[in-house]
């Protein structure tokens, strides 16, 4: 499911002419370029991954936040990331660049009603550049306009129905990029391992 409904995109865009159908495509076509961006996915669901374990012993799973790891209590879940060492599926070493994979199955994402306003907001911003196409005088398959003293030049195969993000959108994209590997692991972690 979504993680924006067409009632959200309504109410955050103010867009109240657009047709349905084309909304819906939008906010899926956002979605996916936002996924595509952050390296995650964003929809709740069940996910079985392989990832590599970092120096500090934690992995990335790319659906967050995490709700349930298969076969795992809930102290190696922080959110984000999930404690190796509670993992036992490793599924193997990799000699070429010294890396540990782990197979994790796991429940994360966002619902509808669980997603972030900030969430929300991005995707109906980008989608709204999507069903709201900017009017341009080249023709589609242009490769540069001229105008007076002003020039565009087009990449690629021309001009044609390309999504254009300003600055603004890219940064806001940039902050639910997925975590990496950190060399600390996350902060305010508490470590539940039996000592005694």
């Amino acid at each position: 499911m979504p993680v924006v409904s067409l009632a959200d995109y309504r109410r955050l865009s103010g867009d109240r002419d657009s047709y349905d159908g084309d909304v819906e495509a939008a906010l899926a076509d956002a979605q996916n370029l936002l996924e595509s961006r952050t390296s995650r996915f964003f929809d709740k669901g069940d996910y079985t991954e392989e990832l590599v374990v970092s120096s500090s012993g934690w992995v990335y799973p790319s659906a967050y936040p995490i709700y349930f790891v298969a076969g795992q209590d809930a102290s190696v879940i922080d959110g984000a990331s999930v404690r190796a060492w509670g993992l036992s599926n490793t599924s193997g070493y990799n000699w070429d660049d010294q890396t540990v994979k782990v197979i994790v199955s796991y429940n994360g994402g966002y619902e509808n009603e669980t997603a972030p306003y900030e969430l929300k907001q991005l995707i109906v911003d980008i989608a709204n550049k999507i069903a709201v196409p900017q009017t341009t005088e080249a023709p589609r398959g242009a490769t540069s306009v001229r105008s007076g003293n002003v020039a565009v030049t087009y990449g690629g195969a021309g001009a044609g129905r390309e999504v254009l993000l300003d600055a603004g959108i890219m940064k806001r994209i940039s902050a639910w990029r997925r975590p990496m590997f950190e060399s600390t692991g996350p902060p305010q972690v508490v470590d539940f391992r039996w000592s005694g």
